[in-house]
């Protein structure tokens, strides 16, 4: 019963999305819904795969590193967004931000990240010293971001951090 409806939510947030995508390229508005948008639509690709592959997820190897592969370019995404939230935000830091990113996907590509098991897939050693500590790592710099935006900031910009 709530599948369907978590497919129909995903969908529309990818299409949101893409539209968000659109009218900031041709308006200009804000260059912020760039990187919104991009998270989101990440996000509802990686949450797509559960929904449309929920029983072949944990049995197809192939299927979930494509998932996680997709998904290593979630927290760079996350990061840059709240970064350009700042008026005088710089851009070589969203540079810096997407480096790793790349290698956390070949690391899916090569696939050693997980192995096969009596029946389910297992995640390999490699996959817990590289995702979590990188997953920790972009959590607590965007906490950390969001916490000296509204520290920093006043008035309405203060708003955006809330």
């Amino acid at each position: 019963m709530l599948v369907p409806i978590a497919k129909a939510i995903c969908i529309a947030l990818f299409a949101i999305s893409c539209f968000s995508i659109f009218v900031e390229v041709k308006t200009k508005f804000n260059k912020s819904l760039l990187w919104l948008a991009g998270s989101i639509i990440i996000l509802s690709t990686f949450s797509a795969f559960d929904l449309w592959y929920k029983d072949k997820m944990f049995t197809n190897a192939s299927l979930l590193n494509a998932q996680h592969v997709i998904f290593s370019f979630f927290p760079p995404f996350l990061f840059t967004y709240v970064l350009s939230l700042k008026k005088n935000w710089k851009q070589k830091w969203a540079g810096i931000a997407f480096l790793p990113a790349p290698a956390i996907a070949a690391l899916f590509l090569l696939d050693i990240m997980v192995t096969p098991s009596q029946e389910y897939l297992q995640p390999t050693n490699i996959y817990t010293f590289v995702i979590m500590p990188y997953l920790v790592l972009y959590v607590l710099g965007t906490l950390y971001l969001l916490v000296r935006g509204f520290i920093t900031s006043y008035g309405p910009e203060r708003n955006l951090f809330l």
